[in-house]
């Protein structure tokens, strides 16, 4: 404990002793003039083991406290929130929002680094063209001082790559403005099941204000929605588009706050497309 010292006669002597690596017992590890009955080590960046030494004056030897540990977790949980997402070849990494950013992807097949970045990561960052297999990701978050803030190491599991096939409709021979209006769809077989991917997708303006108009390539797509993502990787606005015949819609984004995100459009018989979006009100 760290009750008052007791026994003998005569004024008390203290040292303080400090160690990163655990309960410290040698002189060299003293604290330079922490000579009181109370130490406050302030604001430190690991954790560290701290014990009091006391003695009378005149007296040759010290004795120890029991060792004091003052934590410092580096896996912040709720305090930062690293995103990791998945989708064919792709893991999509979100909340590098501190002054300093590392990640690392490695092939967990062979350990080979396919991907890293040393603070010019993107948020989210996007790690594309992928084959499908583990990875191990190692994310880790420091201060402006590079203390430790948090970090996140996992497996993921990554899908491989959809086939895409081009299917040319309708004459070979046309005009050019027949061939714009015609240019040939693109089927993606994934799981057995076959997708028609839209060719076009836009926001303008861009940067955007109060409102921001949705533009896509016109067809037959079933329950099309608009979906925010801010830095974080948190989704923070859905919209049902109207009529996905239409191709166009203006939608209100008053109420987000000025930034960065990322825009995904979807629908239940295509596969998504994502934009990004700089907002400034």
């Amino acid at each position: 404990s760290l009750e008052d010292p007791s026994g003998g006669s005569g004024d008390l002597e203290y040292v303080w002793l400090s160690s990163t690596e655990g309960c410290p017992w040698d002189a060299s590890q003293a604290i330079p003039n922490s000579n009181n009955p109370t130490y406050d080590p302030g604001e430190i960046t690991q954790t560290t083991w701290f014990l009091r030494c006391a003695r009378r004056v005149g007296c040759d030897t010290f004795i120890e406290s029991n060792c004091v540990v003052k934590e410092v977790v580096t896996d912040c949980g709720g305090g930062c929130n690293i995103t990791l997402g998945v989708s064919p070849g792709t893991i999509t990494i979100g909340g590098l929002t501190a002054p300093n950013v590392i990640v690392h992807v490695f092939d967990a097949s062979n350990w080979a680094t396919v991907f890293s970045c040393f603070n010019n990561c993107d948020n989210p960052q996007v790690v594309g063209n992928l084959p499908g297999g583990t990875y191990y990701v190692k994310v880790e978050l420091f201060g402006a001082s590079w203390e430790p803030l948090c970090d996140r190491q996992e497996y993921v599991n990554v899908p491989g790559n959809m086939i895409i096939k081009p299917v040319v409709t309708g004459p070979q021979s046309r005009s050019a403005e027949s061939a714009r209006k015609q240019q040939p769809n693109t089927t993606i077989q994934q799981n057995g099941i076959q997708f028609r991917s839209q060719r076009q997708f836009a926001l303008v303006p861009n940067p955007a204000g109060e409102f921001v108009k949705v533009l896509w390539e016109t067809g037959d797509y079933d329950n099309m929605e608009i979906i925010f993502f801010n830095q974080l990787g948190q989704q923070v606005k859905t919209v049902k588009l109207d009529d996905g015949n239409t191709g166009e819609q203006t939608i209100d984004i008053a109420s987000l706050q000025s930034g960065t995100y990322l825009v995904q459009l979807r629908s239940n018989n295509t596969l998504p497309l994502v934009k990004r979006l700089v907002i400034s009100h």
